[in-house]
C-alpha cells in the first residue's frame, strides 16, 4: 500500500509571499489600506513617524478567533469563501489571503492592535519577520509569534472615538520615506480610491509630523488655498481628496458609460459641459451582466492639459491614462504612465492623426465581481488574470467607450485645428462644427439596437442655409430626429427642405435667364460683326463705340473672356435678387400675418448676393483673373494685400485709407477669391461705419503653415459696449444701422476655410479683429 506523505513548508515562505512577491513600497501600502477597506472602515490613517509606519482604521476589528483562524492561516481568505460576513456576499478589494505580508516589505517588525466593538479587551499580535529568515530548513509553522490580550482602552488608535478598529505598527522600516516619496505616495493613494469624484464613503488621511512646519510654510504662500492637499506646492499632511477632475469636468470632452441594474448600457457624451447625446442599448456581453460596469474617459485637449498641469503640478501624462478599478480599488499597473494594457499606443502608431493614445486621455473603468471573474495576478502589480469576463471587459471598453469617444474627438474636434486651444464648445456649436457633429453622431446612432434618450438641441439643429454643409446635413439630422422622436425638429427640417428647394429653383431660374441673356449677347455680337463687314455706317458707329470703350480700358485691361465671365456672374446675381423680391412680394400679398422668418430668409439672400455683385464689380476693373473657376490656388497673403491696398480704398465713398503691413511668408492654399473679397469688404465697411479714417492691417506668419491677419482701426471700437465681445459674430447683432450679417459671414467663411476669426478689445477699447489661416 502506498505511503501517504505531506508537504512541509520552509520558513522562507514568508519572504516568497512577502518581500519577493510585493516588490514595490507603494503597492505594499495599498494592500494594507485595501485590507482596512475590506474590514468595513470608513476612514484609514497612514502615519510616518520615528522610523515607523502606522496604519489605523475604524473597521470592525478582529477577535482572538479571527486572528488565530483567519489572519494566521496563510493563504486562507474568509473573503473568498464567503464566511467573512457570515455568508453575505460583498465584493472585496483583496481576497488571496497574502496581502498581510505586505508589512514585511515595509519593515522588519509588525505589531497589530485590534478590537471588536462592545468588548472590554483588545488583542496585540507581534511578528518579528527576521525570525523567519534563519535556517530555511525550519518549519514555517514552528516559528512562534507573540499574542497578548490588553485592556481595550490602551489600544493606540489614531481614529480616536471609534468603538472598533485595527492599528498596524511597522517598525525598523526598510526604505527611506522623504518628502518627495511621501508626496508621490499621496498622489498614488488619491488614484487608488477615486480621482474622478469627490463623493467617497472611504477616506484616507496621511500624517507625517516631521513635515508639519514645511506644509504650513508652503500653504502660507497661498492664503486663499482651502484644499489641504495642493500637490503643486508639495503639501503632505491632510486628507486625500479628489484633486483633479473637480476643475476639469467642464473643460473636457468625455464619454460616460454605465450598466444599469436591468442590463441597459447607458452612454452619455459630454463636450466641455454640454451634453451632446444620451443613448441606451442592451449589454451584449453576458459575462459583464450584474458586474456594475461603468466607464468614464476624458479627452484632454491642449487647453485642458494646461489646466491639469497648473492644478496638479505635473503633466497629465505623468498622472496616468485609463485606470481599471476592481471592487473600488486600483488594479496595477493598468493606467500607469508607461503602461499600455489597453493597447492604445500600439494602435496609435498606425495613424497618429486617426487614433487616441494614452497621452490624450485620462479615465476610469469600474467593475465588481468575484475572484472567478476578475482576479488579480499574485504579484499585485501585473493586472488581471485573463478570464472570459476580463476578455468581455476589454472588448466592451474598446467598442462602447474608447471608439465612440475617438469618433467624436477625431471627427469633430481634431478636424478644427483651433479647437485644441478652447476650453468650451463654442467652436463646435457653430455651423461648421455642428455639421461634423451631425455627421459623426449619425453613424454612432445608425444601429437599430441603439435607442436615443436625449440630445442637445444646440448641437442638433438646422444649419444656416448659406453653409455649404446645409443640405448634406439635413438628411442625417432627419435620421437623428426620427430616432429621438423629435416631432418639432422633424417639422422644421421639412420646412427647411422646402425653403432649400425654393432657393434651388430660384438659382436655376436665374441661371437659365443668365444663359439666355448671354446667348442673346453673343448672337448680337455675331450679327454686329457680320454687319461690320458690309456697312460703312456701322463701321463709323463702331468707331464711336470704340472711343467710349477707351474709358473702360483706362480703368482695366479686361479681355473679352473675363468680361463675359463677370457679366455671367452678375446676371445670375441680379436674377437671384429679382427672384427673391418676387418671393417676398408674394409673401406680403398673402392674407393674414406675414411669415417673418421666411421674409428674413429672402432678405438675407438678397444681402449676400448684393455683396457678391459688389465684389465682382471691383474684380471687373482690378482683378487679373476670370471667375470661370470658383476656387483658385494662389498665395493668400499676396492676394489679400493687393485686394486690401488696391481694391478696397478705390471704391470707398469717403476716402477711407487701408494701411497694409505684410511681413508674411508666401501662403499658398486653395480658396474662393469672391468669398475672401467679401470678407475684406465687410471688415473694412464695418470700420467705416464706426467712424474710422484708416484701417491698419498687419499680416505675419507663425511657422510655415499659418497666416495671421490683424485688423485695427481708429473708430468707436467697443466704447459704451458692456456685453460679450464675441457677440459681434452672432447673426443679426449690430451696433450701427446695418443688418448684423457682415461679421457673421466673416466668421462663417473663415470656418469653411478651416481658419478662425476672433476679436480682442484693447485697454483703450479699440477694435482688433484677427483672421487665422492654417494649412
Amino acid at each position: 500500500m502506498p505511503e501517504q506523505l505531506n508537504f512541509t513548508i520552509s520558513s522562507y515562505l514568508k519572504s516568497v509571499i512577502g518581500q519577493d512577491l510585493i516588490t514595490d513600497d507603494f503597492v505594499a501600502v495599498f494592500e494594507l489600506v485595501k485590507n482596512s477597506y475590506d474590514a468595513g472602515a470608513s476612514r484609514v490613517d497612514v502615519t510616518f513617524t520615528d522610523r515607523k509606519i502606522i496604519i489605523s482604521d475604524d473597521g470592525k476589528g478582529m477577535s482572538y478567533e479571527d486572528i488565530k483562524n483567519k489572519w494566521l492561516f496563510v493563504a486562507y481568505s474568509a473573503k473568498s469563501d464567503g464566511t467573512e460576513d457570515e455568508g453575505n456576499y460583498k465584493p472585496y478589494a483583496g481576497s488571496k489571503g497574502v496581502g498581510r505580508f505586505s508589512a514585511d516589505r515595509l519593515g522588519q517588525t509588525l505589531t497589530i492592535y485590534t478590537r471588536k466593538s462592545k468588548t472590554e479587551t483588545a488583542s496585540r499580535l507581534k511578528v518579528e519577520w527576521s525570525d523567519f529568515e534563519g535556517d530555511s530548513k525550519d518549519q514555517f509553522v514552528d516559528i512562534p509569534v507573540s499574542y497578548q490580550e490588553i485592556p481595550s482602552k490602551s489600544i493606540p488608535l489614531v481614529c480616536s472615538g471609534s468603538p472598533s478598529g485595527t492599528v498596524l505598527v511597522i517598525r525598523n522600516i526598510r526604505s527611506e520615506w522623504n518628502d518627495m516619496k511621501l508626496i508621490r505616495l499621496k498622489r498614488e493613494l488619491a488614484k487608488l480610491i477615486n480621482p474622478f469624484s469627490d463623493q467617497s464613503k472611504f477616506t484616507i488621511n496621511l500624517h507625517a509630523p516631521e513635515y508639519y512646519e514645511q506644509d504650513r510654510e508652503r500653504l502660507s504662500l497661498d492664503k486663499n488655498c482651502q484644499d489641504s492637499f495642493d500637490p503643486k506646492k508639495g503639501v503632505i499632511n491632510g486628507p486625500i481628496n479628489n484633486f483633479v477632475f473637480k476643475t476639469l469636468t467642464e473643460k473636457t470632452t468625455r464619454v460616460e458609460v454605465k450598466l444599469t441594474d436591468n442590463d441597459w448600457l447607458m452612454t452619455r457624451l459630454v463636450d466641455r459641459g454640454e451634453v451632446v447625446f444620451e443613448i441606451r442599448e442592451r449589454m451584449p456581453f453576458a459575462n459583464l451582466k450584474g458586474s456594475g460596469f461603468s466607464c468614464n474617459i476624458y479627452y484632454l485637449n491642449k487647453a485642458a492639459k494646461q489646466t491639469f498641469a497648473l492644478r496638479v503640478g505635473i503633466p497629465s501624462v505623468r498622472f496616468g491614462s485609463l485606470f481599471l478599478f476592481r471592487n473600488g480599488f486600483r488594479v496595477y499597473p493598468i493606467g500607469e504612465e508607461t503602461d499600455d494594457s489597453w493597447g492604445l499606443d500600439r494602435r496609435k502608431q498606425q495613424g497618429m492623426s486617426r487614433y487616441l493614445g494614452t497621452r490624450d486621455i485620462i479615465g476610469r473603468v469600474d467593475v465588481t465581481g468575484s475572484e472567478k471573474n476578475f482576479r488579480e495576478v499574485s504579484s499585485r502589480n501585473g493586472g488581471l488574470v485573463e478570464t472570459p469576463a476580463v476578455r468581455d471587459l476589454y472588448e466592451c471598453v474598446w467598442e462602447y467607450c474608447i471608439r465612440r469617444l475617438e469618433k467624436y474627438v477625431v471627427g469633430v474636434t481634431w478636424a478644427d485645428r483651433f479647437d485644441k486651444d478652447v476650453e468650451d464648445p463654442s467652436r463646435v456649436l457653430r455651423d461648421a462644427g455642428r455639421s461634423r457633429v451631425i455627421e459623426v453622431v449619425s453613424k454612432i446612432l445608425g444601429s437599430d439596437d441603439v435607442e436615443v434618450v436625449s440630445y442637445s438641441p444646440r448641437f442638433f439643429d438646422i444649419l444656416d442655409q448659406k453653409s455649404e454643409h446645409y443640405h448634406p446635413s439635413l438628411n442625417k439630422l432627419r435620421e437623428i430626429a426620427q430616432k429621438g422622436e423629435d416631432r418639432d425638429l422633424l417639422e422644421r427640417i421639412e420646412k427647411a427642405e422646402q425653403q432649400f428647394q425654393e432657393v434651388l429653383r430660384a438659382e436655376a431660374d436665374a441661371l437659365e435667364y443668365a444663359e439666355k441673356s448671354e446667348k442673346a449677347f453673343k448672337e448680337s455680337e455675331r450679327k454686329r460683326k457680320e454687319a461690320e463687314e458690309h456697312s460703312e455706317s456701322i463701321t463709323k458707329a463702331l468707331e464711336q463705340k470704340e472711343k467710349e470703350v477707351l474709358f473702360l480700358r483706362s480703368l482695366s485691361t479686361v479681355d473679352e473672356d473675363r468680361l463675359l465671365s463677370f457679366h455671367h456672374e452678375i446676371r445670375i446675381g441680379s436674377s437671384t435678387i429679382n427672384t427673391c423680391v418676387n418671393r417676398m412680394r408674394k409673401l406680403i400679398s398673402k392674407p393674414g400675418p406675414v411669415d417673418k422668418e421666411r421674409l428674413s430668409h429672402w432678405l438675407e439672400n438678397i444681402e449676400v448676393v448684393s455683396s457678391q455683385i459688389d465684389t465682382i464689380t471691383k474684380f471687373a476693373t482690378r482683378a487679373n483673373f476670370t471667375l470661370d473657376a470658383q476656387h483658385i490656388d494662389a498665395d493668400l497673403s499676396g492676394y489679400m494685400e493687393q485686394y486690401l491696398s488696391e481694391v478696397c480704398p478705390a471704391f470707398s465713398a469717403d476716402n477711407l485709407k487701408v494701411d497694409v503691413d505684410n511681413s508674411a511668408k508666401p501662403f499658398n492654399i486653395k480658396f474662393k477669391p469672391i468669398e475672401l473679397g467679401i470678407v475684406c469688404d465687410n471688415i473694412v465697411n464695418n470700420a467705416r461705419k464706426a467712424g474710422a479714417r484708416t484701417v491698419y492691417v498687419r499680416m505675419y506668419s507663425e511657422g510655415q503653415d499659418s497666416l495671421n491677419v490683424e485688423f485695427t482701426d481708429e473708430g468707436r471700437g467697443f466704447k459704451g459696449f458692456d456685453g460679450d465681445i464675441e457677440d459681434i459674430f452672432n447673426k443679426g447683432f449690430t451696433t450701427t444701422d446695418g443688418s448684423g450679417l457682415g461679421l457673421y459671414y466673416v466668421r462663417q467663411t473663415m470656418e469653411e476655410l478651416g481658419g478662425a476669426a476672433t476679436v480682442e478689445c484693447s485697454d483703450d477699447q479699440r477694435f482688433k479683429l484677427i483672421l487665422r489661416f492654417v494649412k
